[in-house]
């Protein structure tokens, strides 16, 4: 059997963390579900005195920017997990693992790249096709640097970067990747999936809406339909414009390194 890689240290001590259902279970679809992980969150965070920046709870998987305290990231995963994994088992009347092997993490050793992962950690949502705006999705800390903090450390976030820098750099629609989910499931999006994803990102409910939108913002549109994974022919049907223009769009985002921002 070949041994597990070592996980890279940060010497900063801040680490992305991904947590990913075994077999891609659905786990956090049930409010209740997600607010006692995000209270054993709290819980655990109280003894190992970690630092939260940023989370959001997707329905099979949990992101995670976080600080070390007192303990090391491993012991701080261990301890949310043997928590929450030993009350979900005993609810659903279940047994075994609830997530996916060991636990993912990258290390963060330039305070410079907090600010989009945060973003990119906060726009969760919107890349999968559930909301269209930031503030439209509950389980995530954009909730709490924007109404009343319970978990997330916002004061020491606002020391380090400025809530004006935050909110404005979260405007913009991130290009950066980071650690996030990889799912076979995604490699092709059904005609269903592709008109909900239209609508959460461009608030057009048909071609003929779509139309209306200014010829900046139906690229940028067609850009971030392109990585929801919708096929060129998709998008050309739901929004009304051309193959060839389509490709040439796609393309051209393709080639350059400029973000496209949020229509």
């Amino acid at each position: 059997m070949m041994a597990s890689s070592a996980r890279k240290r940060a010497e900063s001590g801040y680490y992305h963390i991904l947590l990913v259902g075994a077999e891609q279970e659905r786990m956090f679809e049930d409010d209740d579900n997600t607010r006692k992980f995000l209270l054993t969150v709290r819980d655990c965070k109280r003894i190992s005195e970690f630092t939260v920046l940023a989370y959001c709870m997707m329905p099979n998987h949990v992101h995670f920017l976080l600080k070390e305290g007192k303990e090391p990231v491993e012991q701080i995963v261990k301890r949310i997990l043997a928590r929450f994994v030993h009350w979900y088992n005993t609810k659903h009347r279940r047994v075994g693992s609830l997530f996916r092997g060991r636990f993912k993490s990258e290390p963060v050793e330039d305070e410079s790249d907090l600010l989009p992962m945060m973003r990119f950690i906060h726009q969760s949502p919107i890349r999968a096709g559930l909301c269209s705006r930031l503030e439209d999705y509950q389980f995530s800390s954009w909730s709490e640097y924007t109404c009343m903090p319970w978990l997330t450390d916002v004061a020491f976030t606002d020391a380090l970067i400025g809530r004006d820098v935050l909110n404005t750099f979260h405007k913009a629609y991130g290009m950066e990747r980071y650690l996030d989910v990889s799912d076979p499931s995604k490699s092709r999006v059904s005609d269903e999936q592709a008109i909900t994803i239209m609508k959460a990102i461009t608030r057009c409910s048909s071609a003929a809406a779509f139309q209306r939108l200014s010829p900046a913002n139906r690229s940028k549109a067609i850009r971030r339909l392109r990585e929801q994974n919708l096929s060129l022919r998709q998008i050309s049907r739901l929004t009304g414009t051309g193959i060839t223009a389509v490709r040439r769009i796609a393309k051209e985002a393709q080639d350059s390194l400029l973000p496209a921002t949020g229509i």
